[in-house]
């Protein structure tokens, strides 16, 4: 009787084992369940951050595309003609050809140099803004929320006209660059592009154009 009893007891006592280790194997594996869960989720999250970037790729380079296509046909217009005569605050047409030629420089300063720390001469008086108008029948209006050119220009010479001086000839001497600025939005994202053009005279016909040096953003 007394081995019996011993073997029923011990027989109890193998039962109560292997349920301790089965509830420590199953925090176990919620424990690994968890951290699982946690890298899933932050895969999931890494692959949407890189899905939407890899989404706006196209429409950056769309936006970059537009803006050095406006800059080649901007470069065209301003680089095309020589001016004759000295900026006068008359423009012959509508153009920014025109307007540039009639107002850079110009006598009564109507449109002023930008001159960082002189009163009269800052960005927010020397530059000027223009929407630019699409043409309707490149497509462009599907793609494009806004064109704008930016305007303003520097003498770098850093001398002021004086009364006693030929105009005409102040004009030829002074080293002018002008900065231009082409926007262009696509998909709520916008691409800039800078582009500067020197002014080179013929005192000898007097006259003058534009010469483009680029600098990209």
């Amino acid at each position: 009787m007394e081995k019996g009893r011993w073997t029923q007891k011990n027989c109890w006592r193998g039962k109560r084992k292997p349920e301790a280790e089965e509830g420590s194997a199953l925090i176990f594996v919620i424990c690994m369940m968890m951290v699982v869960a946690g890298l899933s989720l932050s895969l999931l999250l890494s692959a949407g951050t890189l899905l939407a970037m890899r989404r706006q790729i196209p429409a950056k380079e769309q936006c970059r595309i537009m803006a050095d296509s406006i800059s080649r046909l901007l470069n065209q217009e301003l680089t095309k003609d020589e001016y004759e005569g000295i900026p006068e605050g008359i423009p012959e047409g509508e153009s920014l050809w025109d307007y540039i030629g009639a107002y850079v420089c110009e006598e009564n300063e109507a449109w002023p140099s930008y001159e960082e720390g002189k009163p009269g001469h800052g960005m927010d008086q020397a530059r000027r803004e223009f929407t630019l108008d699409v043409d309707h029948s490149s497509g462009w209006e599907k793609e494009a929320g806004e064109i704008t050119i930016g305007l303003y220009w520097v003498n770098q010479t850093g001398e002021e006209w004086k009364p006693r001086e030929s105009r005409e000839t102040y004009f030829h001497e002074a080293e002018l660059a002008l900065h231009v600025e082409i926007m262009v939005s696509c998909q709520g994202l916008t691409c800039t592009r800078k582009d500067i053009y020197y002014k080179v005279s013929n005192p000898e016909y007097d006259s003058w154009k534009w010469s483009k040096w680029t600098e990209r953003e």
